[in-house]
């Protein structure tokens, strides 16, 4: 049977397999006609505008197959809206990396009314709460990432009209300046229904701001995400940071923390059923021997083992980060050294920072320009690589 016989519906149901494979649909667009419109609408559902291409993109008369696929689009070192974009009406992800925020800005709705996922890269604003007028400006909103977006002034308040949308279930915060975030998030009347929370380089005077946010969440907080940015705050972590208000928490990770960190906070959850993946990120110690040793062996295995326990626990992933690639730890030196003091050795991993590195960029380089360039959609791709990785038996 040749493929122009095969129905289109069959065609756009075998090709929407391939949508995360850039290699695979640009095969299949070439391959044919029929094969080549629903090809197209993936390869170019991600756009990246730079000062490079913007200007020839954009000249391209409506309707172009850029402003009709397009549904992510990326706009790099431009401090304003290049005239063009407005139609672009099916934007639904928006990405602005590098650049300074013009009073344009305030316009992102009525330019893309369709936005549910909202990026700022490196986009330095005058002030906070323009910041926070952009992010309430948007109804539809479902994920907001700020990654190191400063502002210039410092504001003392925050205008009290300004809401959350209540469309919001993904937080992924990573700033200088986070405990500024956190405080006005902790002030507002009412918050959306977060069911994921990433916080990154979390400084000492952050913690205390962090776990009211994490009260604040409660019940609605599924997926918990805590990057410390010295590891020897995690004591203090500890003492402040309580999930047994996160009933319903599925996944917990924390980076750059103590093994005995991780054991304290599943220790405060085990009066709940839901928690099932915890994974604990940390460095090398000196010499290149994992901190692993810190870890009581005795009272994770009772922990994870134990019939008592109530949650259902799944997976528990202990990885060793090396400060470079080339380290002299293995899989088999922590498996042996380690491994066998816990029963539930089946639960814990070690993944080479050699591996997951190759690894991720296997998996970013099947991915578009803009996952590429985005912070967010990096740590999705890690995150995936994480879950995904098995290491060789």
């Amino acid at each position: 049977m040749s493929s122009q016989s095969l129905p289109p519906e069959l065609v756009d149901l075998v090709i929407d397999q391939v949508i995360d494979d850039r290699i695979t649909l640009h095969t299949c667009s070439l391959l044919c006609r029929s094969w080549s419109s629903r090809s197209r609408y993936h390869l170019f559902s991600d756009l990246l505008l730079t000062r490079k291409n913007c200007d020839d993109i954009l000249a391209i008369p409506p309707p172009s197959v850029f402003s009709t696929a397009a549904r992510r689009l990326m706009i790099s070192e431009k401090n304003h809206y290049p005239s063009g974009v407005e139609h672009f009406r099916s934007i639904n992800s928006l990405y602005l990396t590098m650049c300074t925020a013009g009073p344009d800005i305030n316009n992102t709705f009525l330019l893309f009314p369709k936005i549910k996922s909202l990026e700022l890269n490196q986009v330095t604003f005058q002030n906070f709460e323009d910041i926070v007028r952009l992010v309430c400006s948007l109804p539809s909103l479902e994920t907001f990432t700020l990654f190191m977006s400063p502002w210039i002034q410092e504001q003392l308040t925050i205008s009290p009209n300004l809401e959350l949308p209540q469309s919001l279930h993904t937080l992924n915060v990573v700033s200088s300046r986070l405990r500024v975030f956190l405080e006005w998030f902790n002030k507002l009347e009412t918050v959306p229904s977060i069911t994921t929370a990433r916080f990154y380089s979390v400084a000492e005077p952050e913690i205390p701001s962090i776990g009211d946010a994490i009260k604040r969440l409660g019940g609605s907080l599924q997926h918990l995400t805590l990057d410390l940015l010295d590891s020897s705050h995690a004591d203090i972590l500890t003492d402040i940071i309580d999930l047994s208000h996160c009933p319903n928490l599925l996944s917990f990770t924390l980076l750059n923390g103590w093994p005995n960190l991780l054991q304290e906070l599943l220790l405060t959850h085990t009066k709940h059923s839901s928690l099932q993946r915890a994974a604990l990120t940390i460095y090398e110690g000196k010499n290149d021997i994992p901190n692993l040793d810190l870890l009581n062996w005795t009272g994770l295995d009772q922990l994870v083992t134990s019939p008592e326990t109530a949650f259902q626990l799944t997976e528990l992933t202990i990885r060793v980060y090396a400060h470079s690639l080339i380290s002299t730890v293995t899989r088999e030196t922590v498996e042996s050294q380690f491994l066998p003091r816990s029963g539930a050795k089946g639960l814990v991993k070690f993944v080479p920072e050699r591996q997951r590195t190759l690894e991720l960029e296997k998996a970013l380089a099947l991915t578009s320009p803009v996952a590429q360039h985005s912070w967010g959609e990096q740590i999705m791709v890690e995150e995936k690589v994480r879950s995904t990785y098995r290491p060789p038996t």
